[in-house]
């Protein structure tokens, strides 16, 4: 536990509310932050094929995602700003300003709404776009320090570290394409996606692993028999490694020896995953 308590979820103590006028806040102040915009399109009920479409956009036309919104979604940026010039009304005091949001945005609750506000100000010059937007970050479907589950329930959530075991020709037959991908865009930090000679008749690594850019990854190879790691050069090198390894599973057994083998494709760069979402750090 003393090992692992460090990745537990954080709770700020702060209301959903108090959160979303924080995001609105955020896109208002820093416009390029697509991460806030994000969320707020999420609470503008926008479809998510539209939102999908604008992140596709985004990443070929290499620009940040207000500047690719279409009205009547850009004029969520306008509101931002609203919602922000209300947070901000120094002639008002907390519970008028919180009166004036909720005649912006969707508020569940005013009165507690305006408490938070009181005793924790957003301004500006706070540590919104460090510190807090970071919380955000850190505790959007934040898991336990430890978690087991299939990658259907694993939609919604992240981790520091993420495992993916079983990426090979049999275990990932059935999954569709973006089902792997909300594997991989779980993981904040490190991702490993492990494929083991001869699981459930595994002849192979799945193809989506071709699909992830080499030079975000190290390709490893564990051997079993001697408790050893070794380094491979890129996609290839893991595949004949495989097939030279099943193989060897059909000689006899003496011959064989230890040829129960696992390799497993590192990602130790985010940039994949960051291409791939347009997500911020």
């Amino acid at each position: 536990m003393k090992l692992v308590s460090q990745w537990e979820a954080i709770d700020s103590g702060h209301s959903e509310d108090y959160r979303k006028v924080q995001t609105f806040c955020s896109v208002a102040w820093y416009p390029k932050d697509s991460f806030a915009l994000r969320q707020v399109l999420d609470h503008a009920d926008v479809p998510i094929d539209t939102v999908h479409g604008y992140l596709v956009a985004a990443l070929d036309q290499e620009r940040s995602l207000a500047e690719v919104l279409d009205p009547p979604h850009s004029n969520l940026i306008n509101l931002a700003t609203r919602v922000a010039e209300a947070v901000t009304a120094e002639a008002d005091d907390a519970a008028t300003r919180a009166t004036s949001m909720a005649a912006l945005i969707a508020i569940d609750d005013v009165a507690r709404l305006a408490a938070e506000l009181e005793a924790d100000p957003i301004g500006y010059f706070g540590n919104l776009a460090d510190d807090e937007a970071e919380e955000v970050i850190e505790t959007a479907g934040a898991v336990a320090a430890v978690e087991l589950m299939t990658i259907f329930k694993s939609k919604g959530l992240s981790a520091q570290h993420v495992i993916v075991i079983g990426c090979d020709d049999v275990n990932l037959k059935r999954t569709a394409s973006l089902t792997f991908f909300v594997a991989l865009t779980r993981a904040r930090h490190s991702l490993h996606l492990i494929t083991s000679l001869q699981s459930s008749g595994s002849h192979s690594p799945h193809e989506y692993l071709s699909g992830i850019p080499e030079d975000c990854c190290d390709f490893v190879a564990y051997t079993k028999g001697g408790r050893s790691i070794s380094r491979m050069a890129g996609m290839t090198a893991l595949v004949d490694q495989l097939e030279f390894w099943s193989k060897l599973t059909k000689t006899p057994a003496k011959k064989a020896g230890t040829a129960k083998k696992a390799v497993k494709k590192v990602v130790t760069k985010a940039g994949a995953v960051k291409k791939a979402t347009g997500k911020k750090g």
